[in-house]
């Protein structure tokens, strides 16, 4: 029988340590880390077995028609190999030694041992070349517990008493810091972004992408607004293709990626080209692939987006440093020529300093 699903959604938040409770938060996630390690080792242990008996590959020649027995074979095999979610849970109990044990509770160990399970049977099923063992450098990067009544867990003042919260872990009680005033929030919970392959990202920028996580970014997004019953929708960037589109004309011109800025013949511009892709973006309705807006309300935010350039325009001369995508690539960087029509403009010639226009 399967387990019943209730919506849930994840809410991430910092939390105030000190040096002493660092320390000891570092050496938990060392020791899961090493306890995940030898649950993951003896699962592929065990996988590697299986898979060298000759039961196996009698179990794969059977016919995929025949269903049935050949789910039987296999969970067999499973059986006698021990390789099963709640086997690994036995064997959890055996690798949390007494030094582990002072850091992971029994729960905890039960987690680590349903994920390295988890890992090792997508190998089995096919989904997956091999697992990924955590180095010490890599470490592990998040744990959890079962429920929240024992061992690490959460816990929030009643509305009576206040509103702060804690995380409890073992001696340790963190203090964890709420914005109640999350500027997200207070700007709209409604969020239109684009839908994105960050895996083509990889390919073409490498390692960059994995240094700023745009995907984490944009989970962390939408688990923000889903705690506040807002929305997020993504839309297609082959069908709006915002960054060719004018509103002014209503026509749309292919740019190179080098070209930051939208200037078009018909007056609109010029404008950064991510912040009037965005603008547009909040002008798309789910049926309508063009953005629906009415002229006069360019007006207003041609001043707006030209108010948000010179404030990156201030980082930039400040020393700051921009992502080459705005534009304004280093300090002291000028706005296009048109952003600013009454600079006086000086040019050396002929051994003078005379002024133009």
């Amino acid at each position: 029988m399967k387990k019943s699903k209730t919506p849930t959604f994840l809410l991430e938040l910092p939390l105030r340590v000190d040096a002493g409770q660092s320390r000891r938060l570092r050496a938990h996630f060392e020791a899961a880390r090493c306890l995940y390690n030898a649950l993951l080792g003896e699962a592929m242990k065990r996988l590697r077995a299986m898979r060298a008996d000759p039961a196996w590959q009698e179990a794969r020649s059977i016919p995929q028609t025949h269903k049935q027995e050949r789910r039987e074979a296999f969970s067999h095999l499973r059986q006698a190999y021990g390789f099963s979610e709640y086997a690994l849970h036995e064997f959890a109990k055996e690798a949390n030694c007494s030094w582990i044990a002072d850091h992971i509770d029994s729960v905890m160990a039960q987690t680590l041992a349903t994920r390295a399970y988890q890992a090792a049977n997508r190998v089995c099923l096919g989904k997956a070349k091999k697992v990924r063992f955590k180095s010490k450098g890599r470490g592990l990067d998040s744990v959890e517990n079962k429920r929240n009544n024992t061992g690490l867990r959460f816990v929030l003042q009643p509305p009576e008493e206040g509103n702060q919260g804690w995380l409890i872990w073992g001696k340790d009680r963190l203090e964890a810091l709420i914005d109640w005033n999350d500027p997200i929030i207070r700007r709209g919970n409604t969020i239109r972004t684009e839908k994105l392959s960050y895996r083509a990202w990889q390919k073409r920028y490498g390692k960059s992408v994995g240094r700023n996580a745009p995907g984490m970014f944009l989970e962390q997004l939408r688990r923000t607004v889903a705690s506040t019953g807002g929305t997020l929708s993504e839309f297609p960037t082959h069908s709006t293709k915002l960054s060719q589109y004018c509103h002014g004309c209503q026509t749309y011109v292919k740019k190179p990626l080098s070209e930051r800025w939208h200037h078009c013949p018909c007056g609109i511009g010029p404008v950064q080209r991510d912040l009037y892709s965005a603008w547009l973006a909040a002008h798309l309705t789910p049926a309508n692939t063009i953005p629906s807006l009415a002229q006069d309300s360019w007006e207003g935010a041609d001043l707006r987006l030209r108010a948000a350039v010179e404030v990156l325009q201030q980082r930039a001369k400040e020393g700051q440093a921009l992502p080459r995508s705005v534009g304004i690539p280093r300090a002291g960087a000028r706005l296009p020529e048109s952003l600013t029509p009454n600079r006086l403009e000086l040019v050396y010639r002929h051994g003078r300093l005379e002024a133009l226009g």
